[in-house]
């Protein structure tokens, strides 16, 4: 083994700089700070408790940075490929879901002729922002990457064009707590009792259940508790799309 390469910091440096990561991004990648991976590479830690966190983000044995043993095995490793880690708050997200229960669900699907044939779970679910150009645009948005390119599991039927939002707030209709996660299916047929996403012609997003009257289809909106409006669902409203499923944590 190389003189230049005889302690933990050392070995842990060569890797990260033989990556080309920051080491913002191997602190994000092993999920450790980064004040304490800079302590570690200058020699004032020996960062035991995380060499394994650090060995599986760099994709090298665990033993050759705690004792430089393998070396001929991890500068095989290093001149591969690095594997792709999600981030801190994707695995997050995921743990969510793969906790989560299954919320109300809307009988979108039930009585359509989307129904079976269109049901896939491809490459996984985009988590979309809560912005005007990411709702109406999704696909686009998420190939130019104005989204974390982000893409996550999910347990229930779904269309191949489903994407996933986050609640930022509670709601009173549709009943959603902050961070329960919501299944959007852009193609399900807006029904009378559907909890639906639109955005209005002032480009304000606002959830809401559709009810219909002799005068036509509305969306029920809370504006705050005790106060309801009805707002049209007319040519200014452009639908993004029915709230099928959610999920929160048990």
């Amino acid at each position: 083994m190389s003189h230049s390469l005889d302690s933990v910091g050392k070995r842990v440096a060569y890797a990260r700089k033989y990556r080309s990561l920051t080491q913002q991004e191997l602190a994000d990648r092993a999920g450790v700070a980064q004040s304490s991976l800079a302590s570690l590479e200058a020699g004032r830690n020996k960062g035991s408790r995380s060499l394994v966190s650090l060995a599986k983000a760099l994709d090298v044995p665990a033993e050759w940075l705690d004792s430089g043993h393998n070396h001929e095995q991890a500068m095989e490793l290093l001149s591969g490929n690095l594997r792709k880690i999600p981030s801190a708050e994707d695995q997050n997200v995921q743990r969510m879901l793969n906790s989560a229960v299954p919320g109300e669900q809307s009988s979108a699907f039930l009585q359509s002729d989307v129904n079976p044939p269109a049901k896939a779970q491809p490459i996984g679910l985009k988590l979309l922002a809560w912005t005007v150009r990411s709702l109406l645009e999704p696909e686009t948005a998420y190939k130019q990457s104005l989204e974390s390119q982000r893409r996550f599991g999910w347990a229930y039927p779904h269309s191949a064009r489903a994407f996933l939002l986050r609640a930022t707030r509670d709601f009173v209709i549709p009943e959603l707590r902050e961070d329960d996660l919501l299944l959007i299916e852009p193609d399900a047929p807006v029904k009378t009792g559907c909890d639906i996403v639109v955005v209005c012609s002032d480009d304000e997003i606002r959830l809401g259940r559709v009810t219909e009257n002799a005068l036509g289809k509305f969306l029920l909106v809370v504006i705050e508790q005790g106060k309801e409006e009805l707002q049209p669902l007319d040519a200014s409203v452009r639908i993004v799309g029915v709230i099928d499923s959610l999920s929160r944590r048990n």
